[in-house]
């Protein structure tokens, strides 16, 4: 018999929080072709400036009102439209097609809707104030459009952010009306056709540290009995020192088994960055008590790479106040390790880059259980043009971060349990009123559903 909840430690729910988190880090390469001449007697002398959109500068404008002068970044930068800068390239002289040395670093979270609008200058003055330097062009993107453009994105540049909207709506609009199948040329490439103002292109480089899963089966063998009216209730925790040497975190913290010196634990799994392969872990076994602290059984120092190792380890667990007490003492038990696998964990963006696709398709529920949409309690309610229903909150969310990684952004989208125009009563029909349920991205998703609604 085993359980969890032991006193003074951690729960597994605990454990996964506290598990070593690695954000993903990428490097952007940036250089650019074909850019507009500013200047009279010579070329321009071009650099980028990057900025970044997401969940938390939005939050910070939010919070100051709109307010510029107080809007403000954790690194102090002010926040303008929604938009903080992260960083700049060098200035390249001289020339209308530069490759830049200076990489700009961003972290990358798939789950959010991030945004960059990357903005080229000609340098006329030596000062950081971008507003007596002439532009030659930006462009907006998602980091989940770079990323899954392998191994190079790359865009013309636009005056303003209404010329490029403008130029992919209408890109969009005709995808649309020509009902396109899955597989037509993406909206990507399409709105690549003019570049009168140049070009940028990005490449994309992944700095994060390689991550390993340890897989453990493990098991005791004559551990020191501690119970009066019994045996023993042992668990093991894993810990790993930091640098400091000051605090410990818990990997990983097995349950308890019951009554027993000679225990079996369920097998365990864990990510760990690849760093830790062989620094130092404290390997403790204790006895749960259910009304008071755990007693310490013993403990070993070994690393990730020796509980890998071949023959599997058996190591003795030393209790210090035991052994200073008995001449004669040996250990506390051994703690046997009966399998461990140590595997390199392809990251997201790994498996990315070597082909996987995510294809996005859309199913909603027009049944009467959700209300009429005429009623502000119904999930479909339309009434309040400031509110967005659940169902667009919903698709919004997760349709926009997903569609990146949709070559084509075409979307099958369809509804069920709807009363259509010649009064049958559906349960699979396309959304957009068509025989084909494609729908050219999120935007077009929610054209559809409105007009479904209609």
């Amino acid at each position: 018999m085993s359980g969890y909840g032991v006193p003074g430690a951690v729960s597994p729910g605990e454990q996964a929080a506290n598990r070593i988190q690695v954000p993903t880090k990428l490097k952007l390469e940036l250089n650019c072709n074909g850019l507009r001449n500013r200047d009279t007697l010579s070329v321009s002398d071009p650099f980028v400036v990057v900025y970044l959109s997401d969940t938390l500068t939005k939050k910070l404008q939010e919070r100051a009102g709109g307010d510029t002068k107080l809007a403000r970044s954790l690194s102090n930068k002010p926040i303008l439209e929604g938009y903080k800068e992260i960083g700049r390239t060098e200035v390249q002289k001289n020339t209308l097609n530069p490759s830049f040395a200076q990489q700009v670093e961003i972290e990358y979270f798939f789950e959010e809707l991030q945004t960059l609008r990357f903005a080229v200058f000609d340098q006329d003055r030596d000062t950081d104030v971008l507003h007596v330097q002439d532009a030659l062009g930006q462009v907006l993107v998602t980091v989940g459009e770079l990323v899954s453009s392998s191994p190079v994105w790359t865009s013309a540049l636009y005056d303003n952010e209404k010329d490029q909207a403008a130029k992919e709506s209408g890109v969009a609009e005709a995808m649309q009306k020509l009902n396109v199948q899955k597989g037509t040329p993406s909206i990507k490439h399409l709105t690549q056709q003019s570049h009168a103002k140049g070009t940028l292109s990005v490449r994309v480089h992944e700095q994060t540290e390689t991550m390993l899963a340890v897989s453990l089966e493990a098991a005791g063998i004559e551990l020191d009995k501690k119970d009066l009216f019994g045996k023993s209730d042992p668990y093991f925790v894993l810990k790993v020192a930091h640098h400091t040497g000051q605090h410990q975190s818990v990997l990983y913290q097995s349950e308890f088994i019951r009554n027993t010196l000679n225990p079996i634990w369920k097998p365990m799994q864990i990510r760990v960055p690849e760093k830790m392969l062989h620094e130092p872990l404290e390997l403790s076994v204790w006895d749960y008590d259910e009304l008071s602290r755990p007693d310490f059984i013993g403990s070993v120092t070994t690393t990730f790479a020796k509980l890998g190792a071949q023959p599997a380890p058996t190591l003795g667990l030393i209790n210090s106040k035991k052994a200073s007490k008995k001449k004669k003492y040996v250990d506390s038990g051994k703690f046997i390790v009966r399998s461990c696998l140590v595997d390199d964990v392809p990251t997201f963006l790994q498996y990315i880059r070597a082909g996987l696709k995510l294809n996005f398709s859309i199913g909603i529920d027009f049944t009467a259980s959700n209300g009429s949409p005429d009623s502000p309690e119904s999930l479909h309610y339309m009434g309040d043009p400031s509110r967005p229903n659940q169902y667009v909150q919903a698709l919004t969310a997760v349709g926009s971060v997903l569609q990146d990684y949709d070559s084509d952004r075409a979307f099958p989208a369809l509804g069920f349990g709807a009363k259509l125009l010649d009064g049958t009563i559906s349960f699979n029909f396309c959304l957009n009123g068509q025989m084909n349920p494609i729908c050219i991205g999120i935007d077009g998703v929610l054209h559809a559903y409105y007009q479904a609604l209609r």
